[in-house]
């Protein structure tokens, strides 16, 4: 009986008739407490709008059972719950007015229903810097709650890994950070104390993760470009990746901001890098990124920081005569202040203690008297009539030495 059918599905499938559309390939029944859904794919070299039919009839010796069509669609799934008995279904693809040959198999819902749930579809990984996340999606035919399993055990040949539970969720999705070496990880749904088959993926996060962009800041020194840069961190406790691959190296991409297309290349496994050999005054743009030379594996780029160089620090010689002038005719200007200074307050010191005029004789006999004492002058020769005056001469000390000269 197989043998039959499979001769039949290999002459329908590659004798097609003349002119007509290739006929559904991949054609299956999913069938989930008698929820049956036909499902099938549509051939890669057939192109443009395509119309498909899904019939059935029973497996009955009666010539008054016919194929009764249940289906005329253009999506290649169809809702196929009304067979309830041992059935030959079958589906055939039209396109511009011709009509692929059937496909043709036999179903028997009482045999193939299945009373677990269908296993979760569309099952990926997705893993940044080693914070990993199972992903997947619910099966159309599946409906009311439904729980899910996720497992996962290493990729070892000891029998004393097992697997370990680390979800049990409502969910489409599962934080398995937790999976930091190369492991199987599985998810199946549960409904009604019932468990649909494992799906089951092998992951390693060491070549599958994704690693992220260093945290990187450029700063401008005397002509050159101090370049420093950190992580990419784990995603679950902040810790460096060289913790994870041992081994880090960063590429550190710098160009001129004018001159976008000609870019350098710098390789270092430290944290810091300086850029040599830069013009002065001119805008350079830098970006970072990680690579781990053991896996192949590059990380994304930083965002790029641009930065404009000052001077290199090398001070022209025709300055340095300007700044050697300078500072020598201000050293003269101040020396001649401080000359001119110094002489000045000489003068109103001598001025002050030590003044050009002499007093009197008779005068500084007077002065040098008690204040306490009757004031006494020698009487002088007076006219009875009249007042006798003499002139008095203030002659100085410098007019005496004039004189003595």
């Amino acid at each position: 009986m197989d043998y039959y059918y499979g001769l039949i599905m290999f002459i329908c499938c590659w004798i097609p008739g003349s002119g007509a559309p290739p006929a559904p390939i991949n054609v299956t029944m999913d069938s989930f407490n008698f929820r049956n859904t036909l499902r099938w794919s549509r051939p890669a070299d057939l192109t443009g709008d395509v119309t498909y039919t899904v019939q059935y009839r029973m497996d009955v010796r009666s010539t008054r059972h016919h194929y009764k069509t249940i289906c005329i669609t253009r999506e290649q799934r169809c809702e196929a719950s009304s067979i309830t008995y041992r059935s030959y279904v079958r589906v055939s693809s039209q396109q511009n007015g011709t009509e692929s040959d059937w496909v043709t198999f036999l179903f028997d819902p009482n045999i193939q229903s299945s009373g677990a749930p269908p296993a979760p579809i569309n099952v990926t990984m997705d893993s940044f810097n080693f914070r990993n996340t199972l992903r997947w999606s619910r099966p159309a035919d599946l409906t009311g709650d439904v729980t899910y399993t996720v497992q996962y055990r290493m990729d070892v040949s000891s029998t004393t890994y097992h697997y370990k539970t680390i979800c049990i969720t409502r969910e489409q999705r599962c934080e398995a950070s937790s999976i930091t070496y190369r492991s199987y990880v599985r998810v199946s749904s549960q409904q009604n104390g019932t468990e649909s088959d494992w799906v089951t993926l092998l992951f390693d996060p060491n070549i599958q993760t994704i690693i992220g962009p260093p945290e990187v800041s450029v700063s401008s020194r005397s002509g050159y470009l101090d370049v420093s840069f950190v992580g990419p961190f784990v995603g679950f406790d902040k810790g460096s990746l060289k913790e994870k691959y041992g081994e880090f190296i960063y590429k550190v991409l710098y160009w001129k901001e004018s001159e976008p297309a000609h870019v350098l290349v710098v390789n270092t496994s430290q944290n810091t890098e300086i850029l040599h050999g830069l013009e002065t005054w001119t805008v350079y743009c830098v970006k970072v990124q990680a690579y781990v030379s053991d896996y192949d594996k590059a990380g994304e780029f930083s965002s790029v920081i641009c930065e404009k160089t000052t001077e290199d620090g090398r001070i022209p010689s025709w300055k340095i005569a300007v700044l050697f002038i300078g500072s020598m005719a201000l050293a003269a200007i101040f020396i001649l202040l401080l000359i001119f200074l110094t002489y000045k307050a000489y003068k109103m010191i001598r001025y002050i203690f030590f003044p050009s005029y002499s007093l009197p004789q008779h005068l500084k006999e007077y002065l040098s008297r008690p204040f306490y004492s009757t004031p006494f002058l020698h009487p002088q020769p007076t006219e009875e009539f009249g007042e006798s005056c003499e002139q008095l001469t203030s002659i100085s000390i410098e007019s005496e030495e004039q004189d003595a000269a």
